[in-house]
């Protein structure tokens, strides 16, 4: 043990003198910048967004290591990502898109068809206006291979944790929607939109005849007080209000037409439902397809190219209709204008529904419908189902805490 002298004691109570003095000297530099430190820890917490961060998990079948690496750059394609982005309207999500318009119109709709063609022909028409989106979208989208296993994890990032793992669970469902051969709880499929809206075309037309015939009874009472108009007249009005009210179907609240492909005039044509019903059956001959052969096979490359020929006609034949609905509106109003002057016109609102017409559409969607129920049914008979390639593990759920 070393021996302390006088000399030495000495020595260190002075070393420590001077530093205190120093200490003393330079307390105000001291001071600050320790008050500095904490000022710009505390301005970090405040403009840093805190995020919530969640996982799902996706298993693959019977498949190697590079093909599920491989699955990860699909998962990450922008056309995937748009595909999201425009179904849940994220490009008006200022966290996505600080730009974000205030109405809830997303801007992929005039798109919609174009991306819809790069999915299938594997394209990238990504615009300028939108990249930025995507890429935003897509650097909070993480993918990982979990080391020596056939899962991925995939993980989404959001300063909302409802829609962190609402993300997180939509982005692995629509890959397994596309990868699969058979349709994926919590996804959309052609075949069950497509009876949705023949189950609720039915019921709009049952509803519309009950009404119609409530309201013509009401008509009926209130002709018996009407003075007599010519039978031109009342014909030229009668016209008039029908090919109004077909027409007012394509026009919306700001007086502009738009090819609405709700309104009845569509709804109601027989060569829409039998190209809707084409496209029906090619979607599922391409999933059939994409089992047997690459996508760069002629097969599947002839199958992609004819269901986006019948998507042009559906768009084509529903423009088509919307012209002939308005061409017979302008006609209808011509007449009625033209008569107006020799003759004091009824109220509009009092004039009689064509029952019978709407009974007529009525046959026609049911018996379209027991068709497409028909002929789906016997195509589920003559297929087997394929086994799916891949399969959701682990949902994500609503973080409590930020990552």
């Amino acid at each position: 043990m070393p021996i302390v002298t006088h000399a030495n004691h000495n020595r260190y109570v002075d070393g420590l003198t001077d530093i205190g003095r120093v200490i003393r000297r330079r307390k105000t530099l001291i001071y600050g910048m320790s008050f500095m430190g904490f000022a710009l820890s505390a301005l970090g917490t405040t403009f840093v967004t805190p995020l919530y961060q969640a996982s799902s998990k996706i298993a693959f079948e019977n498949k190697n290591q590079s093909y599920i690496n491989g699955q990860i750059e699909r998962i990450r394609a922008p056309v995937m990502a748009m595909r999201i982005i425009d179904d849940l309207g994220l490009d008006n999500d200022p966290f996505f898109n600080p730009n974000a318009s205030p109405q809830p119109q997303s801007q992929f709709k005039d798109v919609k068809l174009l991306s819809k063609k790069a999915e299938k022909n594997g394209q990238n028409i990504i615009t300028e206006e939108l990249s930025p989106i995507i890429e935003n979208f897509l650097s909070k989208l993480h993918v990982e291979n979990l080391q020596d296993t056939n899962v991925l994890n995939i993980t989404f990032k959001h300063p909302s944790a409802h829609k962190a793992s609402s993300l997180a669970n939509r982005i692995a469902y629509e890959y397994l929607r596309i990868a699969n051969p058979i349709s994926t709880p919590g996804t959309f499929n052609t075949k069950s939109e497509l009876k949705e809206e023949f189950e609720n075309h039915i019921t709009f037309l049952k509803s519309q005849i009950l009404q119609a015939e409530i309201t013509n009874k009401k008509v009926q009472m209130l002709q018996k007080t009407m003075p007599t108009q010519s039978a031109s007249y009342e014909q030229a009005r009668l016209n008039f209000i029908e090919a109004k009210t077909a027409f007012s179907s394509f026009v919306d609240q700001n007086g502009k037409i738009f090819i609405n492909d709700k309104a009845p005039a569509i709804l109601n044509n027989t060569q829409i439902q039998s190209l809707k019903l084409a496209h029906s059956q090619k979607e599922e001959e391409l999933k059939t397809l994409s089992l047997r052969y690459g996508h760069k096979h002629p097969k599947i490359i002839s199958t992609k190219e004819q269901i986006l020929d019948i998507e042009e006609s559906i768009l084509d034949t529903s423009r088509m209709i919307m012209l002939q609905v308005k061409t017979v509106y302008d006609n209808a109003h011509n007449k009625l204008s033209s008569l107006k002057e020799s003759v004091t016109t009824p109220q509009e609102d009092i004039s009689q529904i064509d029952v019978t017409t709407l009974k007529e559409q009525l046959d026609t969607v049911t018996n379209l419908y027991q068709k497409y129920l028909l002929e789906t049914e016997q195509k589920l008979k003559s297929v087997e189902p394929a086994a799916p390639l891949a399969k959701m593990i682990a949902q994500a759920t609503i973080p409590s805490t930020h990552s």
